[in-house]
Order: C-alpha cells, then structure tokens, then sequence
C-alpha cells in the first residue's frame, strides 16, 4: 500500500539536491563581482565556495557507501559529520561576508536559510543512520 505524502519523511536523495543547491547557490552568488568585489582578499571567498563545494562532496561520497561492516559504517557516519561541521562553518563565513562585503539581509537570509536547511536535513540522515547502523557501532 502507498504511504500518503503527508506521511512521508525526506529521502536521502533530497538530502544530495539540497546539498548540491547549496554548493550551486554559492558559486553563483560568490561569482558576481558586483556583490562580491575584489575590495577585500579573495581568501574569504574562495573559503566560502571550498566550504560549499565540500558539504556537497562529503554527503555525496557518505550516500556512495554501502554499509556491511564496522569500518564502512564509521567512514560513512564520519563523511555526515564532516558535512554538518561545514555546513555550520559556511553560516558562519556567511555572516562575515555579510558584514564585508555589506550584503543586504534579504540575500543573507535566503542563502543562510538554504545553508541551515541543508545542515538539518543532513543531520537528520546521520541520526537515522545512526539508528540504522546501530549493529556496527
């Protein structure tokens, strides 16, 4: 019998396209030297956009692990935390760009939520793995 889409949780898939329209986002926003102008060291933004680029990567290759062992299971959970613990550290470059770079709160708000959006799911995927994976903790 089908499940009702209200009844329906997120799928793991869903967690890759919101990590990808994070990492997709970034690049395009940090590309626009009409915001992002060459003012400042173009450090901040390269940081920004390896630290999108990298949520993305890490969940991708964590959803690529098949589960069997002990050591599969800890690579895959370690790839989640690694792409949650960027995902906080973009909100917080995104803060500082906020403030260098005088970004208007709409844009902030907009990039910041797809950021935190992305972070949540990813960390609901690690707690169910957990859940799931408990066997080879």
């Amino acid at each position: 019998m089908a499940v009702p889409t209200s009844e329906r949780g997120e799928s793991k898939f869903q967690v890759l396209l919101d990590a990808r329209k994070l990492a997709t986002h970034t690049l395009r926003i940090t590309a626009n030297k009409k915001v992002f102008t060459e003012n400042f060291d173009d450090s901040l933004i390269k940081d920004i956009n390896e630290t999108a680029k990298n949520i993305f990567i890490n969940a991708s290759v964590a959803n690529s692990i098949r589960v069997s062992d002990n050591i599969s299971c800890m690579q895959r959970l370690e790839l989640q935390q690694n792409a949650i613990l960027e995902s906080v550290r973009l909100i917080l470059l995104i803060q500082l760009a906020r403030s260098l770079f005088h970004l208007p709160a709409r844009r902030v708000r907009y990039w910041g939520g797809i950021a935190i959006h992305a972070r949540d799911t990813i960390k609901m995927w690690y707690i169910g793995d957990k859940k799931r994976y408990k066997e080879f903790l």
